[in-house]
């Protein structure tokens, strides 16, 4: 798509610039084909006006707009900002599985039981453990330095 073709997609004849065209079921959020790949439009929105996107910053939507395909109404945040906006507007929602209840879990609670009684610091502990469980490095550290499964004591 031609940032000719995204803007001839885009009413702004309101206060909002709505896309017109494809929009997720499920989420709301505005899809098109762009650079090769289906992508958020108010992240091509932000590109086609501002440039690119930094790494680790999200395109969000200023406050008090909620219309997740508008392309208008853009900032650049973190996933704290993110999150600090959706508590404002009232519409997030914590997550409400942990560990096995997660369907995505390679690990189960014994497993993680195992890993950090394991786990003594020395070099290779980390490399051996994901070959062992079956899992990436970074799971394995974030295991043992309790940032997953912290509900685990």
């Amino acid at each position: 798509m031609t940032p000719t073709e995204f803007w001839e997609k885009v009413d702004r004849s309101g206060a909002c610039w709505l896309w017109t065209g494809s929009i997720h079921p499920e989420t709301g959020y505005g899809l098109c084909w762009f650079e090769g790949r289906s992508q958020s439009v108010h992240r091509v929105a932000w590109k086609l006006r501002r440039g690119k996107i930094p790494r680790g910053k999200l395109v969000l939507h200023k406050p008090p707009c909620r219309t997740r395909h508008c392309v208008r109404h853009l900032y650049l945040g973190t996933h704290r900002d993110n999150i600090l906006d959706a508590i404002r507007a009232g519409t997030y929602a914590p997550p409400t599985a942990y560990g096995e209840d997660i369907a995505a879990a390679k690990l189960t609670a014994n497993d993680v039981r195992q890993i950090r009684r394991i786990y003594t610091g020395r070099y290779g502990d980390i490399t051996m453990l994901a070959r062992d469980f079956g899992v990436s490095r970074s799971a394995i550290k974030a295991v043992v330095h309790g940032i997953y499964w912290k509900h685990l004591h």
